[in-house]
């Protein structure tokens, strides 16, 4: 039987953004490069398919329309989810067209907008109410919190914060995501490792040993690591302490960028 997890199981395919959002919590708005493709965890997918479920599987990033791959992914967790919805999320700036109508046809996979400019919201539901397309889901996302990654005059930096604090806070707490074939708790303890490779973050040893410690879960883990898994789902790990305690909400500065593979017309 499959183990469910709840609201929502995140599938993260691109660190790559048509957008600059400040705050953004995946890091995307820091020229976070690389893109992830189905073939190269398939074998993982296959197995996590007969062990967990949710009652909504998203697509995301980044800006999940940069992944030219992006086919590849509805396509097969479809097949591997028959039952769950599934749906791509995106910031609804790319014009997608016919491709939303093949999604749906094809795989049955929606699309979920995050607005990330009020004065957007207006012209985003008019473009994406499509007839023949069930009613997309329209998030009101003009504010992001306090990002894990701070920039300081020579990189980026962390926090140093209670990590019951920093839980109690986090927006993402319950983002359970599943990165390179593996399953996180959430998507800082996936990116964040990557991040640091791409960039000057300064750290401590005892931080930059937290983000080594990091242990997750595998499509082979045992049925008692994945019951733990969920049983700790709403408790903080040792990790919190890299993001903040307390959240101060920002207006999203939108800084476009030019898109580098515009699969979508």
């Amino acid at each position: 039987m499959s183990i469910f997890l709840e609201p929502v199981l995140e599938i993260y395919i691109t660190n790559e953004c048509n957008l600059s959002c400040g705050n953004c919590n995946r890091f995307n708005n820091h020229d976070f490069q690389g893109h992830y493709y189905w073939e190269d965890h398939a074998e993982d997918f296959e197995k996590w398919s007969s062990r967990i479920d949710a009652k909504l599987i998203t697509i995301i990033g980044g800006e999940p329309t940069q992944n030219p791959g992006l086919s590849d992914w509805a396509k097969n967790l479809r097949r591997l989810w028959p039952s769950t919805a599934i749906m791509i999320q995106t910031n609804g700036i790319t014009t997608l067209s016919r491709q939303r109508h093949d999604m749906w046809r094809d795989y049955r996979v929606g699309w979920g907008i995050s607005v990330h400019d009020p004065k957007m919201k207006s012209k985003l539901s008019q473009q994406w109410t499509v007839e023949g397309l069930p009613n997309d889901n329209i998030i009101d996302d003009y504010k992001f919190t306090t990002a894990t990654i701070q920039p300081t005059v020579s990189g980026f930096r962390v926090h140093q914060s209670n990590p019951d604090a920093a839980f109690d806070v986090c927006t993402v707490r319950f983002s359970h995501t599943i990165f390179q074939g593996k399953l996180y708790k959430c998507p800082v303890t996936a990116l964040l490792p990557i991040f640091c490779q791409q960039h000057n973050v300064e750290m401590t040893d005892q931080q930059r040993q937290l983000i080594n410690q990091y242990q997750p879960l595998s499509a082979d883990c045992s049925e008692e690591e994945l019951q733990k898994f969920v049983m700790d789902r709403k408790m903080p790990i040792p990790q919190c302490t890299l993001c903040p305690e307390s959240n101060l909400f920002s207006q999203v500065v939108l800084s476009p960028r030019p898109l580098k593979n515009k699969i979508l017309s």
